[in-house]
């Protein structure tokens, strides 16, 4: 078997020619150390200290159907060549570390380990048996855990795209949810699983640098599409999905923004053999890129900032696709995993291990002899002092792998003691020295440094401390809260969260908003952490809201911020309820009990889809333990005498939909006298479909007290629709005197009523010199009056006003009247109102408009050319004879889709639309265009904005500007090749983006419906169609969901385009490179 793998390993080598290596900037060098079908779809890899390469394949996500499919394998590749199966009947694996003789493998749901048995995998154990539910959700195996790296702590650090974590239990019984994207840990023995940080997209791997900051790189195509690095913290919450758009500021942020892209693998650089401007850089690979990056960091504040970034491919070739990456033992060379291939699915062997290798000066110390035995886990007699001497290597691995030998050598720890307090010792041989007692129960050395005057060994102590639980370290704590050091502030803070003592409250108090970002964020969640840990700490945490200072009450609102917790609840309900607090302070408590009187439906660990962050966020809807206090709270609230507090708890009653909290606002509305806090009262009890909303707009309606009231009312009689109301609003919009928004809104509620009574009034009102009183009576007049409104309609179509005329034209559409048709023809005329009307008069064919269809047959615009087939189709008996007269004259172009529509008509196929030879540019055609080089991105440009034209801007992004139904286009020049970009736009189905995958859903009636997924959860999903509408569906009615084989985007772009106007498009889309 081994010599079969070697021999086509050599045969692909020879074959793989064809398929130009990267090029990497000087003085790096490439090599292909194994390609397919040696190795297929690699994705990500690990390095033994001996040299051997573990590498995974995952074929579910490229030529497998389905990639909830046990078919990945670990190959093992020895130094000299060989290859071996060292695992199989696998998921896919995104996470892969070496450990001690133990290969440590995420393959969701599984977390797995294997002992290394002569580079075969055996005695396989769970760390986590079941990460989450479907891990390849949507078919496909992305934003999941995946890959990890070990911490001086003795966690394995792991990155959780936004899958992320449900019901996971590790192997002590510790379990562990992430709702988003984010980082857990978890210890090799499976061990104290615990969520680190959250609030990221879609991670694949992490970065740890030297003193166990982490670092992440994920990308976010919603809103703006950013490659955000991040420097991830314990507790550290980003904002994704629903938060970070704009910052907020009770959230973290990125450290640097790399642009459009697709996140992949990372490692920070801790070893020796670089030069030294590389020794804590960040190695990041990116799959839409098509690049390998290095980033130089420097601390800034209590977290890092990029200094410096570069490209280590200039030109890479458009089949170049890296994910996993890892450092080699050697510290001078990195492993890539390159795909070879897009995000698609398809039915190709590809996929190979690169070896991107340092060839300048090697500045590395030679490591120990018994190193590689001993980080490989087989046991050797070597001396403890050894070990401690090892502490001071300037290898990071040669460091770890000494502390964590020195743990299990009780006899040693006077020694490591007296090492961690000597201050003539290199700071990192230290902080090895603390992390190797602290991990073996020795806490002493930490409790000591933590008031090292080097900050770097003092923020370890700290975090040695917080782990270790011990019962007198907030004392030690509490005074570094006020270090000039922000790191240390952090750390401090950080550190007296996770203790949860709440005698540190009063002094993280004090420290809010005197820190930057990071310090002023620890201040906060430590309170939090605080009173989630003891609830009895609420108390003091919500009596600071009385503070005089703006930044404490707003740290402290940060604090308690979507807490559901009984304790604070209350906690709040009094301070709200004591009128001797401010009212400042009040209102912070009244938006807090506001927020949390219900709260989001449990999670059951279904994945939310590609893009939440362009949906709204879960509905609160659900009752928890505090809903009864705090809505007692509120209705106390609501008979406040400060207004701003009243309309909070009234607005927050009124969202309710609780049978109390109906009853309450009406009580409420009877004392209320704020207009807008009376309005908002009566449309909720509209939404509630109670009585008294409808005696409350009918006396407004009959009596006008305020605007504020007036629209409440109309609402509400569009709601509750009595005769009685409808003849009210009919009044009220008759009267002269009524504010023009009103009446317009009132004329706009009757024609939706369809109440026929005020046809007159709505046909009276289409002649007001009001623009928007004008609109709404047309649309109104329109559904009142059908085809006898078309006079009137007809007239407002030269209306100086051009959006009186569009809804003059939209009018005249949804009527789909034969006497609508010679108004809309004449819309048709005038260019600001074309598009509308051509939608108008293809949705009712009629011969009368032939010659504008056979105008739009020839439109660059596909779904333009498509109505005007559909339409020609519909009547093509009827116009044949006329076709005929004027096929010698018709473009080329109306010719192709006119032999499409008279196929078969064996009279039509005698006559002169079949008679012309046609030679319209075939596929290859335009392929060779867009290849060519010739073509004016100018003009490309113009084709793309045109929203007459192709209208790519009405699907796609680029530069903040368009729409999100398509991908973000910012960046498509780096990341795909002319040939890509021209084949995605001849064959939109040959690949389909994830994330834009289209759906079909049937629904009841025979109803169909077809689009993207945006959203799901439980109970219903959000699908967005090819026009840009959004439809919630609840998940009853679908009855069958199925994968389209079809992109959204249109089959036969190209061919509404010369290929001339081919090559200017694909000339434009190559000129995309963002950031």
């Amino acid at each position: 078997m081994m010599r079969i793998l070697l021999l086509l390993a050599a045969a692909t080598l020879s074959l793989g020619a064809a398929s130009p290596l990267p090029q990497p900037i000087a003085p790096w060098k490439i090599e292909v150390v194994a390609e397919a079908p040696a190795v297929r779809h690699p994705s990500v890899v690990a390095c033994a200290p001996d040299g051997r390469v573990f590498v995974s394949e995952d074929p579910m996500d490229i030529s497998l159907p389905n990639a909830n499919a046990a078919e990945g394998r670990i190959l093992c590749i020895h130094p000299d060549g060989r290859i071996n199966v060292f695992a199989d009947k696998l998921f896919a694996v995104f996470g892969l570390q070496y450990l001690e003789g133990k290969l440590y493998v995420l393959h969701n749901p599984h977390f797995s380990v294997f002992d290394d048995d002569a580079s075969v995998g055996r005695n396989r154990r769970e760390l986590i048996q079941q990460t989450l539910p479907d891990p390849s959700a949507l078919n496909w195996n992305d934003h999941i855990p995946a890959n990890f790296k070990l911490g001086m702590d003795g966690y394995f650090y792991v990155a959780a795209g936004d899958k992320g974590l449900h019901g996971a239990v590790g192997t002590d019984g510790r379990r562990a949810d992430l709702f988003t994207g984010g980082v857990f840990r978890i210890k090799p023995d499976g061990s104290g699983l615990e969520v680190f940080s959250h609030g990221v997209r879609n991670i694949l791997d992490v970065a740890l640098n030297s003193g166990d900051e982490i670092f992440s790189y994920d990308n976010t195509d919603e809103h703006e599409w950013m490659g955000r690095v991040t420097h991830m913290v314990e507790a550290g919450f980003y904002g994704y999905p629903h938060d970070f758009i704009p910052q907020r500021p009770y959230t973290l942020w990125m450290l640097a923004d790399l642009g459009p892209g697709a996140a992949c693998g990372a490692f920070a650089y801790n070893e020796d053999a670089l030069p030294a401007n590389y020794h804590g850089n960040i190695f990041l690979s990116d799959f839409g890129k098509r690049q390998v990056m290095r980033l130089a960091l420097e601390r800034s504040g209590s977290t890092y900032k990029m200094v410096s970034r570069e490209d280590l491919f200039p030109n890479p070739p458009g089949d170049f696709r890296p994910v996993g990456i890892t450092l080699g033992p050697d510290g001078k060379s990195i492993y890539i995993c390159d795909w070879q291939h897009r995000d698609e699915k398809a039915k190709v062997t590809v996929g190979r291990l690169l070896k991107l290798t340092w060839t300048g000066e090697d500045q590395s110390k030679p490591k120990p002899g018994w190193h590689a035995a001993v980080a490989s886990g087989q046991p050797r007699n070597v001396p403890a002092e050894q070990f401690i001497d090892a502490l001071s290597h300037p290898s990071h691995d040669v460091r770890l792998t000494a502390q964590r030998a020195l743990e299990k050598i009780p006899t040693a720890r006077e020694s490591i003691t007296s090492l961690a307090g000597n201050p003539e010792a290199p700071a990192h041989a230290r902080i090895h020295a603390i992390w190797a007692l602290a991990n073996s129960g020795s806490v002493s050395a930490a409790a000591r440094e933590a008031k090292n005057s080097n900050p770097r060994v003092q923020q370890q102590a700290i975090r040695a401390l917080a782990l270790s639980g011990g019962t007198n370290a907030a004392s030690l704590l509490t005074p570094l809260l006020g270090s000039t050091n922000f790191t240390t502030r952090f750390a401090a803070a950080t550190a007296l969260g996770r203790l949860g003592d709440p005698r540190a409250v009063e002094p993280l108090l004090g420290q809010i908003g005197k820190g930057d970002l990071f310090a002023n964020y620890a201040v906060f969640t430590a309170l939090n952490r605080i009173g989630t840990n003891t609830p009895s700490a609420w108390r003091q945490i919500v009596s600071a809201l009385h503070s005089s200072d703006p930044a404490v009450r707003e740290g402290v609102s940060f604090a308690i911020r979507d807490t559901y917790d009984v304790q604070l609840a209350r906690e709040l309900s009094h301070f709200l309820s004591a009128t001797n607090h401010t009212v400042a302070g009040r209102l912070l408590a009244a938006r807090a009990l506001a927020s949390t009187l219900h709260q989001p439906a449990p999670w059951s660990g279904e994945w939310w889809g590609y893009h939440p962050a362009l949906q709204p966020p879960p509905k609160r809807e659900t009752r928890w333990a505090g809903t009864e206090t705090i809505l007692q709270a509120l209705i106390e609230g609501s008979r406040s005498k400060e207004n701003e507090i009243r309309a909070i708890c009234i607005q927050a009653i009124a969202a309710a939909r609780d049978e109390r909290a109906v009853a309450a606002l009406r009580s409420a509305f009877e004392s209320e006298q704020s207009a807008e806090s009376r309005a908002l009262i009566l449309r909720a009890l509209a939404a509630a479909s109670d009585a008294s909303a409808g005696q409350w707009a009918l006396a407004e309606l009959s009596t006008p007290s305020s605007q504020p009231m007036a629209f409440a009312a109309i609402a509400a009689a569009e709601i509750i629709k009595t005769e009685e109301l409808k003849s009210a609003l009919l009044r009220y919009a008759q009267e002269r005197a009524t504010n023009t928004s009103l009446r317009a809104a009132a004329i706009s509620t009757l024609g939706s009523l369809k109440h026929a009574p005020a046809a007159p009034l709505a046909k009276e009102l289409v002649r007001s010199h009001e623009p928007e009183l004008r609109r709404r009576a047309l649309i109104a007049h329109a559904a009142l009056s059908g085809e006898t409104s078309i006079p009137e309609l007809e007239s407002a179509l030269i209306s100086a006003d051009t959006d009186t005329s569009l809804e003059a034209v939209r009018a005249l559409g949804r009527l789909k009247s034969p006497r609508a048709i010679p108004g809309l023809m004449q819309a048709y005329g005038v260019e600001a109102l074309r598009s509308e009307a051509f939608r108008g008069l293809a949705s009712s064919p009629d011969k009368r408009a032939l010659g504008i269809y056979l105008r739009e047959l020839t439109s660059i615009n596909p779904a333009q050319r498509d109505m005007a087939h559909l339409a020609v189709r519909n009547l093509a008996p009827q116009v044949r004879a006329e076709i005929e007269q004027q096929a010698p004259s018709l473009p080329k172009s109306a010719l192709t889709e006119l032999r499409q529509i008279y196929a078969g008509d064996p009279v039509a196929e005698k006559g002169p639309i079949f008679a012309a030879t046609i030679e319209q540019p075939k596929a290859d055609d335009y392929l060779a265009a867009a290849l060519s080089g010739k073509g004016d991105p100018a003009k490309g440009e113009k084709l793309f904005i045109d929203a007459n034209g192709l209208n790519c801007i009405g699907c796609h992004r680029v530069g903040g500007a368009g729409s999100t139904i398509g991908p973000d286009l910012s960046n498509a020049g780096q990341q795909f090749d002319a040939k890509a970009l021209a084949e995605s736009i001849i064959h939109p189905s040959k690949a389909v983006r994830e994330g834009y995958q289209q759906i079909v859903l049937e629904l009841g009636d025979e109803e169909e419906m077809s689009g993207l997924i945006k959203s799901e959860t439980a109970k219903e999903l959000t699908l967005v169609d090819g026009s840009g509408r959004s439809h919630t569906i609840p998940r009853e009615k679908v009855r069958v969901r199925r994968n389209s084989e079809l992109s959204l985007m249109p089959e036969g772009l190209h061919a509404g385009l010369t290929t001339e106007q081919f090559a200017d498009l694909i000339s434009y889309l190559a000129t995309l490179r963002a950031r």
